[in-house]
């Protein structure tokens, strides 16, 4: 399991260069309901989990991050992309590794271990791969772990959706 090696001098840097990435790359962004985010309550942890059918979908989580100042944000990202892209772990990513039920177990008591903490928020995609946005969404049992050995964690669904015409 590798785990988050916050910085936040590489944060804040990575969230200039993040943002102007997704502002190239978007015509138009909208959402509803930011300031929910942005409200989020100090004295109590948070579980985020949110549908994956897209690999920006980490970035946008990464980038609506910023609405939760006073959240230590971590994320569970993949073990072999984490591996290839190891500069995540200084914004908060740590490993999950699906393929084997031991190794997924560590990286679920080390996500416990931090939703013990108040200023901790951690974002999931409980279905553990992309999917097409119209598949029925299966989520894996971890998402169930968390969320009942967690009770003092806030659990807050979050969904995306795409629209690309000539954007990528």
């Amino acid at each position: 399991m590798i785990p988050a090696n916050k910085n936040d001098i590489v944060d804040a840097l990575l969230f200039l260069y993040f943002k102007r990435a997704a502002r190239g790359r978007f015509h138009t962004v909208a959402a509803r309901g930011l300031e929910h985010l942005r409200d989020l309550p100090a004295d109590r942890p948070v579980l985020l989990f949110c549908n994956h059918t897209n690999w920006w979908d980490g970035l946008i989580c990464y980038l609506l991050t910023r609405r939760m100042r006073h959240k230590a944000v971590y994320c569970m990202m993949e073990e072999k992309q984490l591996k290839h892209y190891r500069f995540f772990t200084w914004l908060g990513a740590f490993s999950v590794d699906l393929s084997s039920p031991l190794r997924s177990a560590a990286s679920l008591r080390y996500a416990q271990r931090l939703l013990q903490k108040n200023e901790t928020a951690i974002w999931i995609f409980p279905q553990g791969k992309l999917c097409r946005a119209n598949e029925p969404v299966e989520i894996k049992p971890g998402t169930d772990y968390l969320a009942r050995n967690s009770p003092h964690a806030l659990l807050v669904p979050v969904a995306m959706r795409y629209e690309f015409f000539r954007e990528d």
